[in-house]
C-alpha cells in the first residue's frame, strides 16, 4: 500500500476510536492535481428539410461526422385536412377602374301602369300681344305668364303681313239687259295686271199704258199704343184711314188686291219703344212674313224714337192681303205714329228671282 493510501486508512482508524457508534467516516485528503483535457464535445447542425409525396417514408442522413453532425430531412406531405370555417370578410378593396360599356341588354318587358296622378292646376290661356310684322321677319309665337295671375298665360302673336303687289288696273263696263235676264257681274283679266268689271244692269218692265193698273193703301196720322209680348208674337199695326183705291180695298187695317200680278209695296212710320231691346218692322201678305220687308233695330233706345220705311216687290195672288205689322223682344208698350201702308201693281207677270 502506497503511503497515500496508508495515510488514508490511518485517518479513518483515527476517528472511528474517538468518535464510536457514529457509524461513518469522512477523510479528506488535499485536492489532486487536474487530469488530461478530455475530447471536444459533438456538433449538430439541421442540414434541409425535403417535403415528399404523401404516403412516403420519412428519413434522416448524417452528411457530416459522427462528432459534427449535419442531419437532411426527409418528411411526407400529410393528407389535406378537412375544410376549416370560413373566415371573417376581409375589407372591402379599392374600386377598380370603369370597364369599357358593355353591349346594350334586351328590352325588359313593359311594367304596370303606375297609379293616376293628381289633377294638375287649370291653366288659362288667352290671347296677349297681337301685332303686324315685315313679311320677311316671320311669324312668331311666344307664350308668357300673365302678370299677377296664378296658372294663367298670354299667347302672344306676330303675324307678318305680305309684301305690296303689283298695282291693279280695273275698268268697268255696264250694260242694260231685260229684267227676266237679271243682275250680273264679271271680272276679266285683260292683260298683266289688268281687269274688266263687267256689270249687267236690268231695266223694270213695261208698265201699262194707262198707268197703274191696281193700287191701294191705309194710314194712321195719330200715335197708337202696340203692346208687344216678346219675340216671335207679330202684333199688327192698327191703319184707320183708307187712301184712294184701284182694284183693291182698304179697310180693317189690310189692303186686298183683287187681280193677280206684281206689286210695289211700301210702308212707313215713327216708333218709340218703352224699353230697349229688339225691334223688327216688316209687312205680311196673305198672312206670311216677307222676308225682305223685315226691318231689325238691335239697339233700340227706351224713349227714343226712330223711323222706319222700306219697299218691297212682290208677287201677290187675286184676294191676298197685305198688313202692317211689329214685334219686340221685350214684352213692352211701344208708341207707333204716322204709320203708313201703300200697295202698287207694276206688272201682271210674275217678278224674277
Amino acid at each position: 500500500m502506497n503511503n497515500n493510501l496508508q495515510r488514508a486508512q490511518n485517518y479513518i482508524n483515527c476517528y472511528n476510536k474517538n468518535h464510536p457508534n457514529q457509524g461513518c467516516c469522512c477523510c479528506y485528503g488535499p485536492t489532486g492535481p487536474t487530469g488530461p483535457t478530455g475530447p471536444a464535445a459533438a456538433t449538430i447542425t439541421v442540414g434541409s428539410t425535403t417535403t415528399t409525396d404523401p404516403g412516403t417514408n420519412a428519413t434522416v442522413v448524417n452528411t457530416g461526422t459522427s462528432s459534427n453532425a449535419i442531419l437532411q430531412f426527409t418528411i411526407p406531405q400529410g393528407p389535406t385536412g378537412p375544410t376549416g370555417m370560413e373566415g371573417l370578410p376581409g375589407p372591402t378593396g379599392p374600386t377598380g377602374s370603369t370597364g369599357p360599356t358593355g353591349p346594350t341588354g334586351p328590352t325588359g318587358a313593359t311594367g304596370e301602369a303606375g297609379p293616376q296622378g293628381e289633377v294638375g292646376p287649370a291653366i288659362a290661356l288667352s290671347i296677349g300681344d297681337v301685332e303686324s310684322v315685315p313679311y320677311d321677319d316671320g311669324a312668331t309665337a311666344t307664350i308668357t305668364p300673365t302678370p299677377g295671375v296664378d296658372n294663367a298665360y298670354e299667347l302672344n302673336l306676330n303675324i307678318p303681313y305680305g309684301a305690296t303687289g303689283p298695282a291693279i288696273t280695273l275698268t268697268a263696263t255696264a250694260t242694260s239687259v231685260p229684267y227676266e235676264t237679271g243682275a250680273s257681274a264679271s271680272v276679266v283679266s285683260a292683260g298683266d295686271n289688268a281687269y274688266t268689271l263687267n256689270i249687267q244692269v236690268p231695266y223694270g218692265p213695261t208698265g201699262p199704258a194707262n198707268g197703274l193698273a191696281a193700287y191701294g193703301g191705309l194710314y194712321n196720322n195719330g200715335t197708337q199704343n202696340v203692346s208687344t209680348t216678346g219675340s216671335g208674337n207679330a202684333i199688327q199695326v192698327g191703319l184707320d184711314t183708307a187712301m184712294p183705291v184701284l182694284n183693291t180695298t182698304a179697310t180693317g187695317n189690310v189692303v186686298t188686291v183683287d187681280e193677280a200680278g206684281t206689286y210695289k209695296i211700301s210702308y212707313a212710320m215713327s216708333v218709340t219703344p218703352g224699353q230697349a231691346g229688339t225691334i223688327e218692322t216688316y209687312v205680311q201678305a196673305a198672312g206670311t212674313e216677307l222676308p225682305e220687308s223685315t226691318l231689325t233695330y238691335t239697339n233700340a233706345t227706351a224713349s227714343t224714337p226712330f223711323n222706319s220705311s222700306n219697299s218691297v216687290i212682290a208677287n201677290l195672288q187675286a184676294s191676298d192681303t197685305v198688313g202692317l205689322y211689329l214685334e219686340s223682344s221685350a214684352t213692352d208698350t211701344v208708341a207707333v205714329s204716322n204709320a203708313t201702308l201703300t200697295v202698287e201693281k207694276i206688272s201682271t207677270g210674275t217678278p224674277a228671282a
